[in-house]
């Protein structure tokens, strides 16, 4: 029932028509049209390439793959761990200037999030 040419997506209107024009013409493609520039298609397509990996290829591409995953988490972990760390060390210099202005440890706990043994560790320094 799909009845457009090859050279005829921009005819396609909708995205049902659009999959039918790439199920119709996805063998014959050396890539993904512009035109097809959504977020499905482009993964519609990387599947496509995907399945069409010889076996070899497809052990390497799994590889290569974990090796980036697993450097993106370790950046995500780092940016985490740093923001913690900054968050502490704000909550330490708070601290400080409450007690310099010679507030309450109790009001300083309280405030800042930072145990009692914290607040007494920065006042005997």
């Amino acid at each position: 029932r799909f009845h457009y040419g090859k050279n005829e997506l921009d005819r396609c209107s909708t995205g049902l028509e659009k999959l039918a024009y790439v199920f119709r013409y996805i063998m014959q493609l050396d890539a993904r049209p512009d035109e097809l520039d959504e977020d499905f298609f482009i993964r519609l397509f990387h599947s496509a390439e995907l399945a069409g990996f010889t076996e070899a290829d497809r052990e390497k591409y799994d590889k290569d793959m974990t090796t980036e995953l697993d450097k993106i988490a370790q950046l995500d972990y780092a940016r985490e761990e740093g923001r913690v760390e900054g968050r502490v060390k704000e909550k330490i210099e708070t601290a400080k200037k409450m007690l310099e202005d010679g507030l309450d440890a109790d009001l300083i706990c309280r405030y800042t999030g930072l145990s009692i043994e914290e607040i007494q560790k920065l006042q005997s320094k």
